[in-house]
C-alpha cells in the first residue's frame, strides 16, 4: 500500500480542495497500476493509494459515537473486538476486523486505547459529532505521515510534497535542510518544507484544536539496567522475534525474503515455518551471494540471485529522490527495480530492516575495537560517565553518531563562512534539546544518546528508503515493527546490544545450523572471539597484498551487496556530470542556504582523492534534485 492523502476542514471542503487531494494522490502512484480508494463527506476527503492485490481495510462507522475509522496499513494482535455497533454490521473480513479493533479500543479507552494496537499503520478517526479529526500512527512511525495545519484546514499525506495544496505557498525550511545534510535524516519533527511537520511515533494529532500539536499515547522507555542472565534476555527476544517472523511470513507462497549474507534476514530463515523465496541482489556473484545461497539451501528456500546493472545507481537518481521525497539519500533505494525482476506472484517483501538500530546497538555510543593499532570489524561500547553534562554528551553525539557528517572538515564550509557560527549553534541546540527531552525516560546517558537517533524511530533512519522503495511495489513487512519485539529489545542493556552480542545469541537459539555459517560482513562464523576474528581479517588483507588477483574491471564493485559509492562517483562519468551540474545550480542548491563555490570544490576534492566526500556529495545531490522537483 503506497499511502494516503487527505484534507479536513472546520467548514465544508470546496470543490477545488477536493480536486487538490485527488491531484496529490496521483503523485503517490509510482507504478501506474495503483488503485485510488476515495472516501469523503462534507468536511473530510481522503484518498488511499494501494496495490490492486492489497485492498485497504474498509472505512467503518461507530453509530453511537458517530465516529468513522479509516485504516492505512495493518493492525494485528489487538484485543478481541466487542461489537461496537458498526454501520457495516455484516463486515466479517479480516481487513474489516482490523478497523473494528481500532474502533473498539477507541470506544472503550479513548485515545489511550491506541497504545494497545500493534502493527504498521496510520489511523484516521473522524468524530462527526464533535467536528474533529484524529490522526494516529504506530509506535515505530513505520508509515510516515506529514501534515500542515492552517486556521481552518488540516492537510496530510504520506509524502511531505503532497501536503501543500495549490493554494498554500511552498517555502523552504532551511533548518530542516541543514539537518538532512548533517545527519542524512531529520532528527526532529521538521521537514524541508516550512509549516509541514512529521507526525511523531505513537502520536495522535487532533484538529481543530486550540494549538494543533501531536500528543504521544506511548513513550519509549528504556528499562533500568538489571542483573538478568544473558541467556534469559536472549530467550525472551528470540520468542518475540519468532512470533513476529511467523506472522510476517504467513503468506509464504507469495512472500519474497530479501536475504543477505549477514545475520538480520538469517533470523527469518531460522524462524519461518515454511520456505520463502529468498532474493539476493549484488553487483556480482560474490562472497555475500555465495553465503546467502548457502543459508537458503540449508532450509530449502528457493533462491533467486539478481545481478544489478553496473549503472543502476547512476540511473536511480530521479526515482530514488522521488520515492524518498528527498528525505533519504537517494542511493538507499536499493530495491527500486525489484518488482520487474522477480516472479509476479511474489506480492509481499519481507526484510530485517532496523536490526542495526534496535538489536545491534548502532544507535548507541560505540567505536571499533582496535588491536595493535588496527581497527577490528567489531564494535565496543564507549563508556559514558553517569554525570556527563549535556554539552559534553552533545559533543559525543556529534563526533560519533552513525551517519553524522559533523566531523567532516568540509561540512560547515558548504553552508558559507558567514553562516558557520549560526549553523554550529543551531545543530548543537537541536542535539542538546533532544538529549534533554530524553532525560526523563532514559535510565542513563547512553540511552539519552540513543534517543537522538530514535526520537522519530524507524521513519528517520537513513536506510528507511529501503522500505519505501519496496512499499510502492509490494506489500512490505518488517519483523522488527512489532511491539513485543520492541519491548524485549528495550530490556537489553547497552553493553549487550553493541556489536550484536545479544543478537548472535538469539540466532544461535533460533537456528544453530545457520549460526555456523560465516557472516559475510566479517568473513567468519558468528561468535568467533574478537581477536581471532581480527586476525582472520588481517590475514585476508595481507594475503590479497602478497598474492593479488587480477585488477577488478570495475573499481566500484565490492564483495558485498552494495557498491563502493566513493568509487562509483569517480568512475561513472554520467554520475559525475549530474553531480557537477546540480552542485553549481542555484535552482537546485539555493544560495541562501549553500555556498556553491564550496560545493563545487567538494566534488573536485573527492575526484582528486584529496578527501572522501561521498556522503556529503550524495546528500547534496539528493536535496538538489528534490528541490528542483518540488520547489522550482
Amino acid at each position: 500500500m503506497a499511502g494516503l492523502v487527505g484534507a479536513f476542514a472546520s467548514r465544508p471542503l470546496t470543490a477545488a480542495e477536493r480536486a487538490g487531494v485527488r491531484a496529490m494522490a496521483q503523485r503517490l502512484d509510482f507504478t501506474g497500476t495503483s488503485v485510488l480508494d476515495w472516501w469523503e463527506d462534507d468536511r473530510l476527503a481522503v484518498c488511499r493509494v494501494h496495490h490492486p492485490f492489497d485492498p485497504p481495510a474498509p472505512a467503518l462507522a461507530h453509530r453511537e459515537l458517530e465516529v468513522v475509522a479509516l485504516l492505512d496499513g495493518e493492525v494485528h494482535d489487538a484485543e478481541p473486538s466487542r461489537d461496537p455497533a458498526p454501520a457495516a454490521s455484516g463486515a466479517a473480513s479480516s481487513r474489516a476486523d482490523e478497523t473494528l479493533r481500532c474502533l473498539d479500543l477507541y470506544a472503550r479507552h479513548g485515545v489511550d486505547g491506541l497504545s494497545r494496537l500493534d502493527g504498521s499503520f496510520t489511523l484516521l478517526l473522524h468524530e462527526r459529532r464533535a467536528g474533529r479529526l484524529l490522526l494516529a500512527g504506530d509506535r515505530f512511525a513505520s508509515r510516515p505521515l506529514f501534515y500542515h495545519a492552517g486556521r481552518e484546514r488540516l492537510t496530510f499525506a504520506t509524502q511531505s510534497r503532497c501536503v501543500l495544496l495549490p493554494d498554500v505557498p511552498r517555502r523552504l525550511d532551511a533548518a530542516g535542510v541543514r539537518q538532512f545534510v548533517v545527519f542524512q535524516t531529520i532528527l526532529d519533527e521538521r521537514t524541508t518544507l516550512e509549516g509541514v511537520r512529521a507526525l511523531p511515533p505513537a502520536s495522535v494529532l487532533a484538529f481543530p484544536a486550540a494549538v494543533p500539536a501531536p500528543r504521544r499515547y506511548w513513550t519509549l522507555v528504556h528499562a533500568p539496567e538489571e542483573i538478568v542472565p544473558e541467556e534469559r534476555l536472549a530467550e525472551g527476544l528470540a520468542a518475540a522475534l519468532a512470533a513476529s517472523i511467523r506472522r510476517c511470513a504467513r503468506d509464504s507462497d507469495r512472500t519474497a525474503l530479501l536475504l543477505s549474507g549477514g545475520l538480520d534476514s538469517r533470523l527469518v530463515v531460522g524462524a519461518a515455518e515454511r520456505p520463502l523465496t529468498a532474493v539476493t541482489l549484488a553487483d556480482s556473484d560474490n562472497r555475500q551471494v555465495a553465503l546467502a545461497r548457502t543459508v537458503a539451501a540449508r532450509r530449502g528456500f528457493p533462491f533467486v540471485f539478481l545481478q544489478r546493472d553496473p549503472d543502476f545507481y547512476v540511473n536511480l537518481v530521479d526515482q530514488g529522490v522521488a520515492l524518498g521525497d528527498g528525505a533519504y539519500r537517494y542511493d538507499h533505494a536499493h530495491f527500486a527495480h525489484l518488482r520487474g525482476a522477480i516472479p509476479p506472484h511474489l506480492t509481499t517483501a519481507l526484510t530485517g530492516f532496523w536490526c542495526d538500530f534496535l538489536l545491534k546497538g548502532s544507535a548507541l555510543p560505540n567505536r571499533r575495537l582496535r588491536f595493535a593499532g588496527w581497527a577490528a570489524t567489531r564494535s565496543a561500547p564507549i563508556p559514558v560517565p553517569a554525570g556527563i553534562t549535556t554539552d559534553a554528551l552533545t559533543d559525543l553525539v556529534l563526533s560519533t553518531l552513525n551517519y553524522c557528517q559533523w566531523s567532516h572538515p568540509a561540512l560547515l564550509g558548504i553552508f558559507g563562512a558567514e553562516r558557520r557560527a549560526a549553523v554550529t549553534d543551531e545543530i548543537r541546540a537541536l542535539v542538546s534539546g533532544l538529549l534533554d527531552r530524553a532525560a526523563h525516560h532514559a535510565s542513563g546517558p547512553e540511552y539519552r544518546y540513543m534517543d537522538v537517533r530514535l526520537n522519530m524511530m524507524a521513519t528517520r533512519s537513513p536506510a528507511f528508503l529501503n522500505v519505501l522503495g519496496l512499499r510502492h511495489h509490494f506489500r512490505d513487512r518488517t519483523f522488527t515493527f512489532d511491539n513485543t519485539v520492541l519491548d524485549r529489545a528495550l530490556r537489553i542493556p547497552a553493553r549487550l546490544r553493541v556489536g550484536g552480542r545479544i543478537m548472535r545469541r538469539v540466532l544461535r537459539l533460533l537456528a544453530p545450523d545457520l549460526y555456523g555459517i560465516p557472516d559475510a560482513n566479517i568473513g567468519v562464523r558468528p561468535g568467533t572471539p574478537p581477536l581471532l576474528e581480527h586476525l582472520h581479517h588481517r590475514l585476508w588483507v595481507y594475503g590479497r597484498r602478497l598474492r593479488p588477483g587480477p585488477a577488478p574491471s570495475d573499481p566500484a564493485m565490492t564483495a558485498g551487496g552494495w557498491p563502493d559509492m566513493a568509487e562509483l562517483i569517480r568512475h561513472r562519468p554520467a554520475l559525475r556530470q549530474r553531480l557537477a551540474e546540480v552542485l553549481a545550480d542555484p535552482t537546485a542548491l539555493p544560495p541562501e542556504v549553500f555556498d556553491l563555490r564550496a560545493t563545487a570544490a567538494l566534488l573536485a576534492d573527492h575526484l582528486e582523492r584529496r578527501r572522501d566526500a561521498t556522503a556529503l556529495l550524495l546528500n547534496l545531490l539528493t536535496f538538489g534534485v528534490w528541490h528542483r522537483q518540488v520547489m522550482v
